[in-house]
């Protein structure tokens, strides 16, 4: 069976369009979403000590999460809100209980619209942020 060239550009048009349905844009999140999300890609659950604070030191959140195991993408396993209050610079740690530890800066800009969400991944001895 022959497809005419015509119909296959319309129909791979039309899958691109589906594709990208519902997408804001690059690098940007929904308004409104959590400004630090913790995803456990281990086969077990786990328990992280987060702090986050400001340029000027000032620690503007502490606190320890049950972190359960990835249920699927686009399903967070926990989250921090409203703790990016202004663009800027901010240090986030991260201590899993009884295994690694790990310290970033992250820049966060976004925060008039709350677009800006930063992800913590945990796989093994591996913390990744991004």
């Amino acid at each position: 069976m022959s497809v005419p060239r015509r119909t296959l550009l319309h129909y791979c048009g039309l899958a691109a369009i589906v594709g990208l349905a519902g997408c804001a844009g690059f690098g940007t999140s929904p308004a409104g979403a959590p400004d630090l999300v913790l995803v456990n890609q281990n086969d077990a659950p786990i328990t992280v000590e987060t702090t986050v604070t400001d340029a000027t030191g000032e620690t503007l959140v502490s606190t320890r999460l049950d972190v359960p195991v990835v249920e699927g993408h686009g399903r967070p396993n926990a989250s921090i809100d409203n703790v990016f209050d202004t663009d800027g610079t901010y240090a986030v740690s991260v201590a899993v209980t009884d295994g690694p530890s790990a310290t970033t800066e992250l820049d966060v800009d976004g925060t008039a619209e709350d677009t800006d969400t930063h992800q913590v991944y945990f796989e093994g001895d591996d913390i990744t942020f991004s």
